[in-house]
C-alpha cells in the first residue's frame, strides 16, 4: 500500500464540509500492461483520516499543528494505492513452540511508473503532491489477507483443491480468503463471499 497525501490549494482556509462521508469518495483502477498487473486506488477526503493521525505527521508543535489543520484540513485529501499480494518463497506463517503465530511477508516493490501516472493525474485535478510525500505502511497493515492455504490443481500439505478441501483431511473445507492463491489489489469482499457460496453449494450437492 502507498499513501499519497495531497492538497487542493484553492480550498485552503475554506469551511470544512460537515456532510462529507469519511468513506472512499472515488475508486480508480489502473492497468499496467507491461507487468500484466491491475492496481486499485481509493481517494478519501479530509474527514477520512483521524485528526490525531494527521497531528503526529506534521512538523510543528502540537498547538501549532492544531492551528495549521484548521486552515489546511479542508484542502487535504488522501489517495491510497493498493498493490496485489503475490506468493514469495520468503513469505511464511508458522506456529511457534510458545503458541504465538509468526508471520513473515516479503515486501512488494513499488511500481514507479504507475505511481508517477497517479501523481500526474492528481496534479491535473488541481491537487498538489510530490513523490517525496508518499508514505508506505508496513506489510500486513492492509484490510485483507490471503494465501495461507492456497488452492492448487494438485494440492499438497497446507493446500486445498479447487473445492476448498484441505489436503490430508477428510471433512475440512476452507472458504475464506485463505484459499486464494493470489491476493488482488483491493476490495475482494464480494469475491470471498462468492467463493464461499460456490464451495458451500458444491459440498451440499455432494452430501
Amino acid at each position: 500500500m502507498a499513501c499519497f497525501p495531497f492538497f487542493s490549494l484553492r480550498r485552503i482556509g475554506a469551511p470544512l464540509p460537515i456532510d462529507e462521508s469519511s468513506l472512499c469518495q472515488l475508486t480508480l483502477v489502473a492497468e499496467d500492461g507491461e507487468n500484466d498487473e491491475t492496481l486499485q486506488a481509493s481517494l478519501y477526503g479530509a474527514t477520512g483520516p483521524l485528526r490525531s493521525d494527521l497531528l503526529s505527521s506534521l512538523p510543528l508543535s502540537f498547538r501549532a499543528n492544531l492551528a495549521l489543520l484548521k486552515y489546511a484540513a479542508p484542502a487535504m485529501g488522501l489517495l491510497m494505492l493498493f498493490y496485489p499480494g503475490i506468493q514469495n518463497p520468503s513469505s511464511y506463517v508458522r506456529l511457534r513452540a510458545s503458541g504465538e503465530l509468526e508471520l513473515e511477508f516479503a515486501a512488494v516493490p513499488p511500481n514507479p511508473i504507475m505511481e508517477g501516472r497517479l501523481l500526474r493525474s492528481l496534479r491535473r485535478l488541481g491537487c498538489w503532491t510530490h513523490s517525496s510525500l508518499i508514505q508506505r505502511p508496513g506489510m500486513g497493515q492492509g484490510l485483507h489477507f490471503a494465501g495461507t492455504l492456497p488452492m492448487r490443481a494438485k494440492p499438497a500439505r497446507y493446500e486445498t483443491d479447487s473445492q476448498g478441501h484441505l489436503f490430508g483431511t477428510r471433512h475440512v473445507y476452507i472458504v475464506d480468503g485463505a484459499c486464494f492463491p493470489r491476493l488482488p489489489a483491493k476490495n475482494l469482499t464480494f469475491t470471498i463471499m462468492a467463493n464461499a457460496l460456490r464451495i458451500g453449494r458444491g459440498l451440499a450437492s455432494r452430501l
